[in-house]
């Protein structure tokens, strides 16, 4: 039966999630699958290994064979977290990606307009429960912003003009050539507005807009992005000071479960 280049894609990528976890929760760890082989190659190992005597002295038990070849592979430093950090996974919000997250109670992290993404919410709570996670509507999931936010609008709108509309036309919009963030020439600034996943305006109106999306979704999660190569520093640091002055608390009366003692994160802290 012929498999799709999708269902090949989705392998690939949830066995490499469980890959990480296991290097994460694991001293040390090999790997051999039609995808994956750790060390490459697997059968004999990595041979040539400039450091292998340091390896042999300080590694984990087995990284290194009789032989000098690394036959195990670890993570330095380990985790912090025990067993391992919060994992978030980035979508588009693909109802299947979706779905797996709430399987294994990760965090999906949306890049996308809250019409789609509000629209898979209650399926990752849905999963999520019978996987044995309680989470209500909006706990441990997140969404993902652009932001421009200044005194007036059309202060907002030309930060917009000179921090990211290059990179939206030249980058975002090529990635996604199916209907996702399409660009207009002859409106550039409208054009990442319309993309529903940027927020801009004087103060008063992106609160009220973030107030609108959480009510949609009342997302545990906000993470916040800014070209910082392209816009000063002073300007992401004056947005952030915004945010978390202005938006923030209005959006933490909206997530009534961080406010009963979520057990993770609560909103902001990954911004």
């Amino acid at each position: 039966m012929e498999v799709s280049d999708d269902e090949i894609n989705r392998r690939i990528f949830e066995e490499n999630i469980e890959i990480v976890l296991s290097a994460w929760k694991q001293e040390g760890i090999e790997y051999d699958s039609n995808t994956w082989q750790i060390p490459f190659p697997h059968a004999e190992g990595l041979s040539g290994w400039g450091m292998r005597e340091v390896t042999r002295r300080l590694g984990v038990p087995g990284e290194i064979d009789a032989n000098g070849n690394i036959r195990r592979i670890s993570v330095t430093p380990a985790p912090y977290s025990d067993p391992h950090p919060p994992v978030f996974v980035a979508s588009n919000a693909s109802k299947q990606t979706v779905e797996y997250c709430g399987s294994k109670g990760f965090i999906p992290t949306y890049f996308s307009a809250i019409n789609r993404a509000g629209a898979y919410a209650q399926a990752y709570v849905d999963r999520a429960g019978e996987a044995g996670f309680k989470y209500a509507l909006g706990q441990n999931q997140a969404l993902v912003r652009w932001m421009q936010i200044a005194e007036t609008r059309e202060k907002a709108y030309q930060a917009v003009h000179d921090y990211d509309v290059e990179i939206y036309k030249n980058l975002y919009s090529p990635l996604t050539p199916h209907g996702g963030l399409a660009f207009d020439d002859a409106n550039p600034v409208q054009s990442v507005l319309d993309s529903g996943v940027w927020i801009a305006g004087s103060i008063e109106d992106v609160r009220d807009e973030y107030i609108a999306q959480w009510k949609a979704l009342p997302a545990e999660y906000v993470v916040l992005i800014f070209h910082y190569a392209q816009q000063p520093k002073e300007s992401v640091i004056k947005n952030m000071e915004l945010f978390m002055d202005h938006v923030k608390p209005a959006l933490d009366e909206l997530t009534d479960y961080a406010a009963e003692g979520s057990g993770t994160a609560s909103l902001g802290k990954e911004a």
